[in-house]
């Protein structure tokens, strides 16, 4: 990952995530405007949500284990 330093821009987006995402855009405002997620998006978001369902159900095992054990 290349890191420098941006001046007055704000973001810098290629080609490849233009063509990806193929935001609206109203250049005489400066708005994007996301209308739709590709796939690889969706399917980072279903992952993202089962692993905090796997975090919560590991700490809720966890309590348990604790509420469980006799002191």
């Amino acid at each position: 990952m290349n890191i420098c330093n941006l001046g007055k821009i704000k973001v810098i987006l290629d080609m490849s995530w233009l063509a990806a995402y193929n935001p609206e855009i109203n250049w005489k405002k400066g708005k994007v405007k996301m209308m739709w997620c590709p796939p690889i998006c969706r399917k980072r978001k279903q992952e993202t949500q089962e692993k905090k369902q796997v975090k919560k159900i590991e700490k809720e095992k966890a309590v348990e284990e604790l509420v469980s054990r006799k002191f």
